[in-house]
């Protein structure tokens, strides 16, 4: 799952990067070359344009990708389907292009701009054989990344030879609809390879309903990430709306992740939800949900110090009064990329498409209201405040619809669990500087890592009663992790003995079972190699350590530290290990032991994980040792040795 969702991120932002290079160089060009009232212009009729566009299509990209995806295994159901829906896309696309050829005639407004206007609802018709929906819920997303550079490049070297000066508005605007509409063409003669296309005209009223709440919520989107644009062009002039428009370009293709994030996973989360993998869905949705807010909060703090920079480098000197209205805006990038993980990862997977649609038609209803108030005051700047407490309505409401329909929490804990892994991430950081400034004026020290310390952290076995049974961690220090590498206690004794033996183990031949990360830093630094094996993380060997199926007198040492207490039959894992072990080879070995027993403790009838805690003190443990474990491994053909540690938790 995760490999495909990185598949499709990679090729869905390679689309992003390659539409965003487009914009910005197309940007650079073009603001200088037609200054802000004739740009100012094509913005506001490019804005105009795009509600009938949006309105010929309704909502039919997010639904039908959904339920191609829905249907992607069977090319029977999915050509029925894909026929059923590309013939309401030619109905509306029809109807509405007839209503904007009509308004464009009649409205006194537009006489002199009709030409620009026509070039501008070509979109309308591209919209109406394009098939972008297909290509996205099949997962295409390489071949349409393909298409995307193609008709990028001609349209960019278009720009760049016929748009001379502010007069050559209409071959700019035929050029933009080329860029955006272009690969239409290519996927509609590309149809073939996928389905079988309908040659009649049929009409399912079941998809109208789906389609209409897809529609509303893309048209409340719509309105207020260009209302403020569209309002500005009616109520104030050309310059302060070619102002505004760069920096709300700007802020668009800065809030660009979560919409990446989210179009990519929803092919893999609606199949999730669909088969009722419902913690998986989650668990999914919260790991990107922190991922992009994060990023989408640096983004927006490292904008916000070098706007000045952004738009003088985008549009140049005459640009910089936008820089206000940028910076406003770039607040809106943490609400946006939440909201986008929330509404298509979790909230229209769920089929709960209409929450999202409550929750953006709120945030479009604020927004034109608090835009009649502050544009007239504050021009630009007030458009930019209104687009940011827009965006945390919209945030606020998924969060709330979220937990009373689906009982998933995205709110507080999320954030509490968002800030744990921020702390993860930045204290080993953090610990590592203060080591290399003070090193031997620190009273403890990692050998698995290197790393001085002013302290070891608490490790917090005795908090996690849904995992570990705190009984059994009462007046022990549970101080004991290292900030860094994540070593306990027993990795540090384990890499004392290493120490000391570090010149036997050059060049034998070691098999490390479940290896741990804080042993594999002290490994790699000393230049010794191993072989790793798990049977459920990557390794590499996936092995049984019951049968491993690996030849007799394989391994000069085998290191196997707490994985006793999790297999099915111990007796049968010391036996293989001992059957693979050479001769004169080593086998390092730890377990839970607990001294208030003689033997070891096992109940194959415990099988639930609050019963496994009680019992053997961790959820996922099958048994605990006792003190005779020597005479157990010496049973199992083994001299024993008992390693103690002199000063593992201090200097």
């Amino acid at each position: 799952m995760i490999q495909r969702l990185l598949r499709n991120i990679t090729f869905q932002f390679l689309i992003k990067v390659i539409t965003y290079i487009f914009s910005f160089l197309t940007l650079l060009y073009v603001t200088r070359i037609l200054q802000p009232e004739a740009f100012g212009r094509t913005a506001f009729l490019s804005s105009f344009t795009g509600y009938f566009v949006l309105l010929s299509n309704l909502g039919m990209p997010v639904y039908a990708m959904r339920v191609c995806a829905e249907k992607s295994s069977s090319r029977k159901e999915l050509s029925n389907v894909f026929g059923e829906l590309w013939n309401i896309n030619v109905l509306l696309s029809g109807i509405v292009g007839t209503i904007y050829i009509l308004i464009i005639l009649l409205l006194p407004k537009f006489q002199g701009q009709r030409i620009l206007l026509l070039i501008y609802g070509s979109a309308i018709l591209f919209q109406m054989i394009g098939c972008d929906w297909l290509y996205r819920g099949l997962e295409k997303f390489r071949f349409l990344a393909a298409v995307t550079l193609l008709c990028k490049g001609i349209c960019l070297c278009g720009i760049l030879l016929f748009v001379r000066s502010a007069s050559d508005l209409l071959p700019f605007a035929a050029l933009s609809i080329l860029s955006t509409s272009g690969s239409s063409l290519i996927q509609f003669f590309r149809l073939h390879r996928y389905v079988d296309f309908p040659f009649h005209f049929r009409i399912n009223p079941a998809h109208f309903r789906p389609i209409l709440t897809f529609f509303m919520m893309t048209c409340a989107v719509y309105v207020y990430n260009s209302l403020d644009l569209t309002m500005l062009g009616f109520m104030r002039n050309e310059y302060e709306t070619g102002l505004y428009s760069i920096a709300a370009k700007g802020k668009s293709v800065l809030a660009a992740t979560g919409g990446l994030v989210w179009s990519s996973a929803l092919p893999i989360t609606a199949n999730l939800w669909k088969n009722g993998e419902r913690d998986r869905f989650e668990s999914f949705a919260a790991k990107t949900l922190i991922f992009v807010t994060a990023f989408q909060t640096a983004i927006a703090f490292l904008c916000f110090a070098l706007a000045p920079y952004i738009i003088l480098l985008v549009g140049g000197e005459s640009y910089l009064p936008a820089v206000p209205a940028f910076r406003i805006l770039l607040l809106s990038l943490i609400p946006i990329g939440a909201s986008n993980i929330l509404g298509g990862q979790v909230l229209i997977p769920a089929g709960k498409e209409h929450r999202l649609l409550q929750a953006e038609i709120a945030g479009a209803v604020f927004n034109f209201a608090a835009n009649l108030l502050l544009i007239p005051l504050l021009s630009g700047v007030g458009a930019a405040i209104t687009t940011v407490i827009a965006e945390v309505i919209v945030w606020i409401l998924c969060i709330y619809f979220i937990r009373k329909d689906l009982a998933m929490n995205f709110g507080a804990n999320l954030m509490r669990r968002a800030a744990g892994r921020v702390r993860r991430i930045v204290r080993p950081r953090i610990a590592r500087g203060i080591s290399r400034l003070l090193k031997n004026a620190l009273p403890y020290y990692c050998p698995c890592c290197d790393t001085h310390l002013i302290r070891f952290i608490d490790i917090g076995f005795d908090r996690k009663p849904t995992l570990y049974n705190p009984a059994r961690y009462h007046g022990i220090d549970q101080n004991v992790i290292c900030p860094v590498c994540i070593s306990l206690p027993r990795h540090r004794i384990l890499i004392e003995w290493m120490e000391e033996h570090k010149a036997w183990m050059k060049n034998k031949k070691i098999l490390h079972f479940a290896q741990e990360s804080s042993l594999r830093l002290w490994m790699d630094r000393n230049g010794l190699a191993a072989d790793t094996a798990d049977l459920y993380r990557p390794a590499d060997l996936k092995l049984n350590i019951e049968s491993t199926g690996l030849p007799d007198d394989s391994y000069d040492m085998i290191i196997c530290n707490h994985v006793l207490e999790h297999v099915s039959d111990y007796r049968k894992a010391l036996s293989e290990l001992h059957r693979i072990l050479r001769p004169d080879g080593k086998l390092i070995l730890s377990f839970p032991v607990d001294r208030k027993l003689n033997s070891v403790y096992e109940d194959p009838s415990i099988t639930s994980e609050s019963e496994r805690i009680l019992h053997f003190g961790q959820m996922d443990h099958l048994r605990v040792f006792g003190t005779d474990s020597p005479e157990m491994l010496k049973h199992a053909g083994f001299m024993v040795t008992e390693i103690c540690g002199k000063n593992v938790n201090g200097k």
